[in-house]
C-alpha cells in the first residue's frame, strides 16, 4: 500500500532529478534578466506540486507540510529558477480561503491593502517577487475589520520593476482602483502575520536545501584545491570552517523540520518564529563561511556559488527578516511569563 509519505518521497526524488538535469548557471542567469523558462515550469507543474498542500476534494494532492519539506529543500538545493514553492504556498492560501487553485505560477504580495464597499482595492504591494512572470497575484485586504484574500490578474495592474538581492524578477504593484477577479474572507485568526508565516516556513526549508548543497560544494572544492602541495582540506582552519558550515546546515534542516511540523499542527506562526530565527542565522553564517572557503573565485559571476548565497540573503528577508521573527518569538515568550519557558521548550 502506497502512503502519502511514499508519494511525497517519490515526488521529491523526481523533482531533484529534474532540476539536476535542467537547471544550469545559464538558466539561473536568464531568469535574472527576465527570461522565464516556460518549459521547465511546465515540467515542474506536471509533478503535481503546485497543489500539494491543497485538499484532494479541492483538486490538490492533500499532502502535509512535513510531506513536502524534502521537495521544498530540493528547490533550495538547486536555486530553482521558477516560483514553484511560492505557487505551492499561494494555492494553499487560496484553498484556506475556500477559493480554487489557479493555473500557472502565482505571486504573493505581503502588504495589507483596503477593499471598499464596491469591491475595489486601494493601496500597493511592495517588492512582489516573481510577479513579472506570474499571470496571477494574491494580496490581502481589509474590509470592515475583516481580512480578505484577493486574486488579481497581473495584466490589470501597474508594475514597477525593483531590484532584489536574488536578482529574481520583482516589482512594486500599484492596486489603486483595481477590482479583484475573486475575493473571499479568510478564516478568523488568519492575519497578515499568518500569511507571512507561510512564506517564512517555505524560505526556512529553501535555506536548508541551499546550505546543504553549499556544504557539498565547499567540501569538494577543499579536497580539489591544492595549496602548498596539499589539498586545502588538510589545513585545520579549513576543517574548522567546514565543520561549522556542516553544523549550520544541520541546524537549518532541523529548523525546517520543526517549522513544517508546527504548520501541520496549526501553529504555523510559531513554526515561522523558531524556524526563520534559526535558519536566518544559519544563512548569514553559512554564506560567510562558504565564501571564505572558496576565496576570490566564489565572488566571480562565472562561479555558481553566488546564486546560492544571494538567494540565502533574499530568503532570510523576504517574508520579514529573521530578526523580526526573533523579536516576535521573544515577545511571545515574555508574554507567557517565566514559568512557561521550560514547559514550552520541552513541549516543542
Amino acid at each position: 500500500m502506497t502512503t502519502e509519505t511514499d508519494i511525497a518521497s517519490l515526488i521529491s526524488q523526481q523533482l531533484d532529478r529534474l532540476l539536476a538535469a535542467q537547471v544550469t548557471p545559464e538558466k539561473r542567469k536568464a531568469v535574472e534578466s527576465g527570461q522565464f523558462d516556460t518549459a521547465l515550469w511546465q515540467e515542474c507543474e506536471a509533478l503535481g506540486l503546485t497543489g500539494a498542500l491543497v485538499p484532494e476534494s479541492a483538486g490538490g494532492t492533500g499532502l502535509s507540510w512535513a510531506d513536502i519539506a524534502p521537495s521544498l529543500m530540493v528547490l533550495g538545493k538547486h536555486a530553482a529558477p521558477v516560483p514553484l514553492g511560492e505557487t505551492l504556498v499561494a494555492n494553499h492560501v487560496l484553498s484556506a480561503a475556500g477559493m480554487a487553485m489557479v493555473a500557472g505560477p502565482v505571486a504573493t504580495g505581503f502588504d495589507m491593502l483596503t477593499l471598499d464597499a464596491q469591491g475595489v482595492l486601494h493601496g500597493a504591494a511592495k517588492s512582489v517577487n516573481w510577479a513579472p512572470v506570474c499571470p496571477h497575484i494574491i494580496v490581502l485586504a481589509q474590509h470592515q475589520g475583516q481580512t480578505h484574500l484577493c486574486l488579481l490578474r497581473s495584466s490589470d495592474l501597474r508594475l514597477a520593476a525593483v531590484n532584489t538581492l536574488s536578482r529574481e524578477p520583482a516589482v512594486d504593484v500599484a492596486c489603486d482602483g483595481v477590482k479583484p477577479i475573486a475575493t473571499a474572507a479568510l478564516p478568523e485568526g488568519f492575519s497578515q502575520t499568518t500569511l507571512l508565516a507561510h512564506f517564512a516556513v517555505l524560505h526556512t526549508a529553501q535555506i536548508a536545501g541551499a546550505l546543504g548543497h553549499m556544504l557539498a560544494l565547499c567540501v569538494q572544492y577543499a579536497n580539489d584545491r591544492v595549496q602548498f602541495e596539499r589539498p586545502i582540506a588538510k589545513f585545520q582552519a579549513i576543517q574548522h570552517a567546514l565543520a561549522q558550515l556542516a553544523s549550520e546546515a544541520a541546524a537549518s534542516q532541523a529548523a525546517a523540520g520543526f517549522a513544517c511540523s508546527k504548520a501541520d499542527a496549526q501553529a504555523i506562526e510559531h513554526g515561522a518564529m523558531v524556524g526563520m530565527s534559526r535558519a536566518g542565522r544559519a544563512a548569514t553564517l553559512g554564506a560567510e563561511i562558504a565564501h571564505q572557503v572558496f576565496g576570490a573565485i566564489g565572488f566571480t559571476d562565472e562561479h555558481s556559488l553566488h546564486y546560492f548565497t544571494r538567494r540565502l540573503w533574499q530568503w532570510r528577508a523576504s517574508a520579514r527578516s529573521d530578526q523580526w521573527w526573533s523579536e516576535q518569538l521573544g515577545a511571545k515568550v515574555i508574554s507567557a511569563g517565566g514559568g512557561a519557558v521550560w514547559p514550552n521548550i520541552v513541549a516543542a
